[in-house]
């Protein structure tokens, strides 16, 4: 049984439903830049690595430590809610069948 298997790659990847432009824009409309970030002029970017599960649900969500050794915690809070409260996805599929897939989304903060 391989009920519990997450595949790292799938024939075909999960995908945001609507595409990158839907996902880039979804992603701009629902960020809160932390104040606390602002104030200090942080910016960077934060990977956040989560599974698609088989029914496209985004879970197991956290902020990686590659290259955000000295990320501000608030921004890598901030990446994470975010993709928290992202849609379904469309799943990745192996064999035609969905299958939960680790994924890796960087999220950038920067100051205008």
């Amino acid at each position: 049984s391989d009920a519990n298997v997450v595949y790292s790659t799938a024939e075909v990847a999960p995908s945001y439903v609507g595409g990158k432009d839907a996902m880039e824009k979804f992603l701009n409309d629902n960020v809160t830049y932390p104040q606390e970030a602002k104030d200090r002029g942080d910016e960077g970017t934060v990977f956040v690595d989560f599974i698609v599960s088989k029914d496209g649900v985004v879970r197991e969500i956290q902020a990686t430590d590659e290259a955000a050794d000295n990320m501000d915690q608030s921004l890598r809070d901030e990446a994470v809610r975010l993709v928290a409260s992202m849609p379904r996805w469309n799943a990745g599929r192996q064999n035609g069948k969905p299958v939960p897939v680790k994924y890796s989304l960087p999220v950038t903060f920067m100051l205008n």
